[in-house]
């Protein structure tokens, strides 16, 4: 498996993205993956990137995930995507959230 492959994010991290007039994304993490949440602001259509790190074989890799364009649903904090593998030990942000997202027209 590619280590790099569409792993997860961190245990006990949260990370947050927010813009004016957009939405607003943070990830929870847990044991072997994460939760992105998103906060609906106006209607659009995002994919978030996470980066983190992970051990595998002794050594610290890195990696990261993928959550597909889709439409932000609306309310504050509702499950955008989640992650989890079990391959994957002691995950760690490695970065911010990376959101990118057009207006629904």
């Amino acid at each position: 498996m590619n280590k790099s492959l569409f792993l997860g994010a961190a245990i006990a991290c949260t990370a947050i993205w927010t813009a004016a007039d957009a939405a607003t994304f943070r990830a929870e993490t847990h044991a072997r993956g994460y939760t992105v949440f998103s906060t609906y602001e106006k209607p659009e259509r995002c994919e978030v990137v996470l980066n983190f790190t992970f051990m595998h074989n002794g050594t610290r890799d890195k990696g990261e995930s993928l959550c597909m364009f889709k439409d932000v649903p609306e309310g504050k904090d509702v499950k955008f995507c989640e992650f989890s593998h079990e391959r994957m030990v002691d995950p760690i942000m490695s970065g911010p959230l990376l959101p990118t997202c057009k207006p629904l027209e």
